[in-house]
């Protein structure tokens, strides 16, 4: 594509979009809402934020995957199941909080969505209710 112009302001600022266009414009707004996301499930904090502040923050839509102690524990910060180390000992209750992903640079071979994974003492669940305490959260890209 040639640009013409009798002014050499014009012609760097068209040869300019053009180059923009080309190379892409930034981030999709799908990507924008996923980084907010992410960043919104990375300002919980465990042993701190109760599970009606989990959703206040995440505004997504909710799946509970029930409670047990046959989960595994994720990593050093799991505060879960009363144990520090090794298979819960207590039940623990998992709980997702999912958005679709439309964007495809957002799927995986799997699937196209995304989460922020809480998890609760079932105990502290039950006496508590939505004051219940996370003791563990993270990011499901």
């Amino acid at each position: 594509m040639t640009l013409r112009s009798g002014r050499p302001g014009l012609a760097a600022a068209l040869a300019l979009l053009a180059a923009l266009s080309a190379a892409g414009c930034g981030k999709s707004k799908e990507r924008e809402l996923y980084e907010k996301r992410q960043a919104a499930c990375a300002t919980l904090v465990s042993g701190t934020t109760t599970l009606v502040e989990a959703r206040r923050a995440l505004l997504a839509t909710e799946f509970p995957f029930g409670c047990g102690n046959g989960l595994g524990r994720f990593d050093a910060t799991d505060q879960c199941g009363g144990a520090t180390t090794g298979p819960y000992q207590e039940s623990v209750c998992q709980v997702q909080f999912i958005w679709p992903a439309n964007d495809p640079a957002l799927c995986d071979e799997f699937d196209c969505a995304y989460a922020c994974e809480i998890r609760l003492n079932q105990a502290d669940l039950d006496a508590n209710g939505d004051g219940a305490t996370l003791c563990l959260h993270f990011w499901i890209p």
